[in-house]
């Protein structure tokens, strides 16, 4: 992910307690890593300053409203494998074989005759 996307999924992650409804700020939720963003500490699980230093003000970042266009892309995107980012952002961080290709699986050669996949493509010899 590039920057944004990055600062975006964090935001999205951390927010999910509260829109669960289960904790009214994010940093109330214990297994939650904004209360260590916010404290400025290392939890258990999360070392925070690599965030800190992209958003000095961790508590107005998570308190800030939600992106919902966002969040569905994210969404979309998790199952997929794909790289989340601007085009330049995968031009220039991504081989050109890991570059976004068309969703779906490729198609597979069967035979002609009995319309089973060949030996070849099903790993069988």
């Amino acid at each position: 992910m590039d920057e944004r996307h990055l600062l975006a999924a964090a935001r999205s992650v951390e927010r999910n307690p509260m829109r669960a409804r289960l904790c009214a700020r994010a940093q109330d939720w214990a297994r939650s890593s904004a209360a260590a963003h916010v404290a400025g500490r290392d939890g258990a699980l999360v070392a925070v300053q690599a965030l800190l230093d992209m958003v000095p003000d961790r508590e107005a970042f998570i308190g800030n409203g939600e992106d919902e266009s966002f969040n569905e892309l994210l969404r979309g995107h998790a199952g997929t494998g794909r790289t989340l980012g601007s085009d330049a952002f995968v031009e220039r961080r991504l081989a050109p074989s890991r570059k976004r290709k068309k969703p779906g699986a490729k198609p597979q050669a069967r035979d002609l005759y009995t319309g089973d996949y060949s030996a070849r493509e099903s790993g069988i010899e």
